[in-house]
C-alpha cells in the first residue's frame, strides 16, 4: 500500500489535491514547528504504522515518510 501511495504523491502538491487523493486525514497538524497531516496505516508487526506528509507554509507538499510508533 505504501508504495502505491509514494507512487500517487509528489513533492510540491497541494494539501487540498493530498484530501482529493486520500481523504482527509486521521488527525492535521498546523503549529509553529510545522504542517503535516497524518495517516493511520493500520498495525505493523509490533507497533501501529502512519504515514507522515510535512507541508511548507503555504501548504504545498515537501515531504512524505512511513513511520512506526
Amino acid at each position: 500500500m505504501v508504495k502505491l501511495l509514494e507512487a500517487e504523491l509528489k513533492v510540491g502538491m497541494s494539501a487540498e489535491d493530498v484530501v482529493n487523493l486520500l481523504g482527509e486525514p486521521d488527525r492535521k497538524i498546523d503549529s509553529e514547528s510545522g504542517k503535516s497531516y497524518i495517516y493511520g496505516l493500520g498495525p505493523g508487526l509490533i507497533d501501529y504504522e502512519e504515514y507522515f506528509l510535512i507541508f511548507d507554509d503555504s501548504w504545498a507538499l515537501v515531504e512524505f515518510r512511513q513511520v512506526q510508533g
